[in-house]
């Protein structure tokens, strides 16, 4: 655990796996043997950064297309399907977690109150 927290890591599971030999180490030398396999193991590990992400639907006509992209693009959005019908697009896409408050909100500002988007 103090390997973990002194890589400043979170969501991460580190697994030792120890065969037995017949040498009793106690406890102070299982947590050192632990502790040392584990930070080898996390100096070793490429850490890989995920973004959590909220998945949303937003209905909009033609002529609002480029406002859409404007907002997507403004808050890292990302399309994921797009169906076509007579009256516009229904989209589904996804927003980073930290951006979903503020990103709802400016949806309705810059389209005056025309666009609205939910969460799934």
């Amino acid at each position: 655990m103090q390997e973990i927290i002194g890589k400043d890591l979170w969501n991460v599971l580190v697994m030792v796996i120890r065969y037995y030999g017949g040498t009793k180490l106690g406890t102070g030398g299982l947590v050192r043997a632990y502790g040392g396999n584990a930070r080898m193991a996390l100096d070793e590990a490429e850490v890989a950064e995920l973004e959590i992400t909220v998945t949303g639907t937003l209905f909009f006509p033609f002529s609002e297309t480029g406002l859409v992209m404007q907002w997507l693009n403004r808050f890292h959005g990302v399309p994921e399907n797009q169906e076509y019908g007579p009256e516009g697009i229904v989209m589904t896409c996804s927003l980073p977690h930290k951006e979903v408050l503020h990103a709802g909100q400016a949806l309705i500002d810059m389209s005056s109150g025309r666009l609205q988007w939910r969460k799934n």
